[in-house]
C-alpha cells in the first residue's frame, strides 16, 4: 500500500505542478500575482 500512497503523492504532485505552471503562464505579465495573490481579485475571476 506504501507504493500505492507514494504512487498517488507524486501524481498529485504533478498535478499541482502542472496547475501551477498554467497560473504562472496566465499571470506572467501580471507579477503582482505571484507576490500578492490576495489582492489579485481579478486575475480570479478569468479562471
Amino acid at each position: 500500500t506504501s507504493m500505492e500512497r507514494k504512487k498517488m503523492s507524486r501524481r498529485l504532485e504533478e498535478d499541482a505542478l502542472n496547475y501551477f505552471d498554467e497560473c504562472v503562464s496566465i499571470s506572467t505579465f501580471d507579477s503582482s500575482d505571484l507576490s500578492c495573490p490576495e489582492e489579485s481579485t481579478h486575475s480570479s475571476s478569468a479562471v
